[in-house]
């Protein structure tokens, strides 16, 4: 968190977050597709929309000295998807894949309040634990975590600002 002089926690009037994303990324699980919606069906009165979405590659960031890892696979399957569960109400989605477990919070209106990290992290961890509850009630296993993840996604529109980044990043 980001802290005043005096230690206060710093408050925008109008925040230019517009998404937030918590996640997990973790070693493959045994899941089908059958399982999304075996798993929505747990939500569903919290989440009412699904979406199907491409999944998100693997990618992680490595600290310096670290060892690369990675596999190759191969399958005469197509790779899953990944699928949004989307509360719309709320701006609330979550984003599941073999792979990935997300949760984001997204601005819908402009007078929308940014809920705050420890709000965002909860729901988060709400979230996971269902999740992993419901890996174990099915026999899919515990996620092994490689990295956990957290995005800000900022609105800036074009103006004083964008003159001030530029002058920043060639610095």
């Amino acid at each position: 968190m980001t802290e005043g002089s005096d230690g206060a926690i710093l408050t925008f009037s109008r925040a230019p977050v517009v998404e937030v994303v918590c996640g997990a990324k973790f070693q493959q699980l045994p899941l089908q597709t059958a399982h999304f919606g075996t798993f929505w069906e747990r939500i569903r009165s919290s989440y009412g929309k699904t979406l199907d979405q491409p999944p998100l590659p693997p990618v992680f960031e490595m600290q310096p000295g670290m060892p690369a890892f990675g596999a190759i696979s191969w399958s005469d399957l197509p790779e899953l998807r990944r699928v949004f569960f989307v509360d719309e109400a709320r701006g609330r989605l979550l984003q599941i894949q073999p792979t990935r477990f997300h949760h984001n919070w997204q601005r819908r209106a402009d007078e929308d309040a940014y809920p705050r990290f420890p709000e965002l992290r909860t729901e988060f961890l709400d979230r996971w634990e269902s999740f992993q509850g419901f890996l174990r009630d099915n026999g899919l296993g515990t996620p092994h975590v490689l990295q956990g993840e957290v995005t800000y996604i900022n609105h800036i529109p074009a103006g004083e600002l964008w003159g001030m980044s530029l002058v920043l990043l060639k610095t």
